[in-house]
């Protein structure tokens, strides 16, 4: 770490075990002292990860309590651990898990069970809780932990390199490279690659249905706009006698130009509501497809209430404005 921190152009770089959006390759269980377990409940196998220090700093993790992993946590110091929120309000609902301590079991015949030997690991942060598996609809949300890899020298067999560096990423990379071929020579650097590469990858699955519904929705937009055009223009035309006595009258260009766009909000108001109903009852099947985010996010329904409201009423002007410049006399003329 100190020879890729020195490399100029490097903020920030520290290890990992496992990356965000990098799968679930983890069937280890955790608890927490003095937790019971409630009747029919399932053991849970969280996203388990060493790191070292400058690594959640690198990714810039937002960090809720607590601290992060840093000098203090040598192999000599007393075992420590790191939480995301989805993780703590399991173990510790409405309480605060800094101080408290968790351990791994034993053996599966007795997950329970405390021994003079369990391990014990002292929660000294609370960090934001990160996507680490590709984002799947089978995925479930299950938490995640993280533990010092000066802790548990295990993990560095396999360890990730992660850096935040304002140098273009294969300059960085040579870099890298020849930092550490000065370390030791046959220390390879492979698989290197950008988050939002990585993240590209994970979306792969999503992005091509995404797309699809996309275009399709815009179509449908196109053809929604058409509609009102096309239904408005017909009532206008059909209407233009009426509106010519209207106006013969004394009823003026506004009230004319407000009476089409009342239609023309009635047949939208009509339309949206039957939207809204229509999306509601599929949202299961949505979220099957969305990523942070909800089917019935109000945020969201609100801003595609208000796109298709803003559509419509451009969609309705052209035919209001042209029943308003009605000519009384060419209109009543047989």
């Amino acid at each position: 770490l100190i020879a890729i921190r020195a490399v100029p152009g490097v903020e920030s770089a520290g290890f990992t075990s496992q990356l965000p959006f990098s799968g679930d390759n983890n069937d280890s269980v955790i608890l927490a002292e003095g937790y019971t377990m409630a009747p029919g409940e399932s053991l849970i196998s969280p996203r388990q990860s060493g790191v070292s220090d400058g690594y959640f700093e690198t990714m810039k993790t937002p960090l809720v309590r607590g601290r992060y992993f840093d000098r203090r946590d040598t192999a000599d110091a007393t075992p420590t651990i790191i939480v995301d929120e989805r993780l703590a309000r399991k173990f510790w609902p409405g309480k605060d898990p800094l101080g408290r301590r968790m351990y791994l079991p034993e053996s599966a015949e007795s997950v329970m069970a405390i021994t003079p030997k369990t391990r014990f690991m002292t929660v000294v942060g609370v960090v934001k809780e990160v996507q680490m598996s590709d984002p799947t609809p089978s995925s479930v949300p299950v938490g995640a932990y993280y533990m010092p890899q000066a802790q548990n020298p295990d993990y560095g067999y396999s360890m990730v390199l992660v850096a935040r560096t304002a140098l273009d990423p294969d300059a960085f990379f040579a870099q890298a490279r020849k930092q550490l071929a000065a370390i030791d020579p046959e220390l390879p650097l492979y698989s290197t690659d950008t988050m939002e590469s990585l993240m590209s990858q994970g979306f792969v699955g999503r992005r091509v249905p995404m797309l699809i519904a996309g275009a399709f929705g815009v179509v449908a937009l196109l053809l929604a706009a058409l509609g009102i055009y096309g239904v408005l223009a017909y009532g206008v035309a059909e209407r233009r006698r009426e509106i010519g006595i209207r106006m013969a009258l004394g009823s003026t260009a506004r009230e004319v130009f407000g009476l089409v766009l009342g239609d023309g909000a009635k047949i939208t108001g009509v339309g949206l509501a039957l939207g809204l109903a229509g999306g509601l009852a599929l949202s299961r099947a949505m979220n099957s497809v969305l990523y942070g985010v909800t089917a019935t996010d109000a945020r969201v329904l609100t801003g595609v209430v208000l796109l298709l409201a803003v559509v419509a009423l451009v969609a309705t002007f052209v035919p209001a404005r042209r029943a308003s410049r009605v000519n009384p006399i060419e209109a009543l003329t047989p």
